[in-house]
């Protein structure tokens, strides 16, 4: 087969794994084009496929060949993406995608061809998005370090949490100002310098650590600056310059410092000389054809074993409503508002129940709704749910107040509107079983589906509004909870309720 028919095929093949896997390229596509902290992930194909052009004369010299290794790596990442299809983890399918790409590649044009385009594949890896879970802890770092400096320079403000009260108005480091999509732009640039411009491995590593740091401590300086500007004029301002800043000088300068400070301590020669690649003039097997043949076919294979998509969400006629407690415990009183404290939303609820009480002079809201056939796409952890509304966003950096008076297993959080504070208690179950995070709901659903069982999600939630330190709402959270009885009217699926779910001993 000649070098031509090798390329076609190689193109026919990933076609054929792009419309079978279409499912997940669509998903990964949606993510990377929509969530900004994974917009780098337009740019990675652009840059590896002008790459790989680049080293066009370089592959001219090589003559592809099948390989029988390059199929097993697609048969791997078949059996991955099967996974990520089955439990649900869209990480899982998005490597598997890219891994499958590079199997093709290897198995259809040989290990020599796939050698001289390694870095250009591997860096398609970088388009997986992968990494949200590092606004919290980055939002919290660059709180921290802004406090750290205005501790130094002997600033007068107050902080709670990601909370900075200064004399000019109360500042939030919010998820924007974490520096998320800062980290991984730097990052990208990071590798990509790393492979351009040296050769040996240890200014590779001190580059790629210089490109993680750099982008921490300059983002905690850009939130600084804005902190200052703040001071010495309006807010407005501020808010202004903070956009312009982080959009696009702030972010342009920091990354050409990078790149300037990387060619200023380059090692790699400016000029490479391709001749020092042999031509490889082995013939194609016909073995090695069949594995080629198999490579094509496998993504097709795995996409006919995957399971369907997922049932449609109810509309709302179809939901369940209604007050979810007709008698109040002793010393409670039910009130006829249901809605002057903001309610949870779950998408794809069959049943949504909720009773406002009175206890003191605390009013809090207890609600519950349920999930059934949980699958891919109708979770309890999914964009669009939320414990209290839109405008409410959780206050991170604050110390875990829960009381030990409750000894099961749940979420606290405490949310922000404005000067509002709400405290939240989130008890999340599938199958009767409590769950804490999105990985626990998928690893019970999986579980699950492999026993041929139906998943039923199911999320009790008490919040209410808040002035200081919430400890008095939480004893009366825990002393709610322990009125329940074993006919009590908040029931899990095998017929226990939540006192004796272990929520809490009373």
């Amino acid at each position: 087969m000649t070098y031509r028919r090798h390329i076609q095929l190689f193109c026919i093949a990933f076609l054929v794994l792009l419309v079978s896997w279409r499912s997940t390229v669509l998903h990964m596509a949606d993510i990377v084009w929509t969530v900004d902290v994974f917009s780098h992930g337009l740019l990675v194909p652009i840059v590896s496929a002008a790459l790989i052009w680049s080293r066009r004369k370089i592959l001219a010299n090589i003559t592809p060949v099948f390989s029988a290794l390059g199929m097993l790596i697609v048969l791997a990442s078949c059996f991955l993406w099967l996974l990520g299809e089955f439990i649900d983890i869209a990480l899982f399918a998005h490597a598997a995608l890219i891994a499958a790409a590079n199997g093709l590649a290897m198995a259809i044009l040989g290990w020599r061809f796939y050698n001289a385009i390694l870095f250009p594949m591997l860096f398609l890896f970088l388009t997986v998005p992968f990494g949200y879970e590092l606004i919290a802890p980055l939002q919290t770092m660059t709180a921290n370090l802004v406090i750290g400096v205005l501790d130094l320079i002997g600033a007068k403000y107050e902080a709670t949490g990601v909370l900075i009260t200064l004399s000019s108005g109360i500042y939030e480091v919010a998820e924007a100002c974490a520096g998320v999509k800062f980290l991984f732009t730097s990052f990208v640039t990071g590798v990509l310098l790393a492979h351009l411009v040296f050769e040996s491995w240890k200014r590779r590593v001190f580059i790629l650590i210089i490109s993680i740091l750099l982008p921490i401590a300059a983002n905690a300086l850009r939130v600084l600056g804005i902190l200052a500007i703040a001071e010495m004029s309006d807010q407005t301002f501020a808010k202004d310059v903070d956009h312009v800043v982080y959009g696009w000088v702030f972010l342009s300068i920091v990354l050409f410092a990078l790149i300037a400070f990387a060619y200023r301590i380059s090692d790699k020669p400016a000029v490479v000389d391709p001749t020092g690649v042999i031509e490889h003039t082995q013939g194609s097997s016909y073995q090695g054809l069949s594995s080629g043949i198999a490579a094509l076919l496998l993504p097709v294979l795995a996409a006919l074993i995957a399971p369907s998509p997922s049932a449609p969400a109810y509309t709302e006629a179809e939901v369940e409503t209604g007050s979810l407690i007709d008698k109040a415990p002793p010393g409670y009183r039910i009130l006829n508002n249901a809605n002057s404290i903001s309610s949870p939303l779950f998408r794809d609820a069959s049943v949504r129940r909720a009773t406002i009480l009175r206890r003191n002079d605390t009013v809090f809201l207890a609600s519950y709704a349920r999930v059934d056939a949980l699958s891919g796409g109708r979770r309890l952890f999914q964009p669009g749910n939320s414990l209290a509304g839109s405008r409410w966003v959780e206050m991170r950096g604050i110390e875990d107040g829960r009381t030990d008076k409750c000894t099961g297993t749940f979420n606290e959080f405490v949310l922000r509107n404005g000067e509002s504070r709400m405290l939240i208690w989130a008890f999340y179950f599938v199958n009767g079983d409590a769950v804490t995070s999105g990985l626990g709901e998928k690893a019970k659903t999986a579980i699950a589906r492999v026993l041929r069982e139906p998943s039923v999600g199911e999320i009790f939630v008490l919040s209410t509004l808040v002035n200081a330190d919430a400890e008095d709402e939480r004893a009366i959270f825990s002393n709610f909870l322990s009125t329940f009885s074993s006919d009590g009217l908040l029931l899990s699926p095998g017929g226990s309720n939540l006192r004796d779910s272990n929520i809490c001993a009373g």
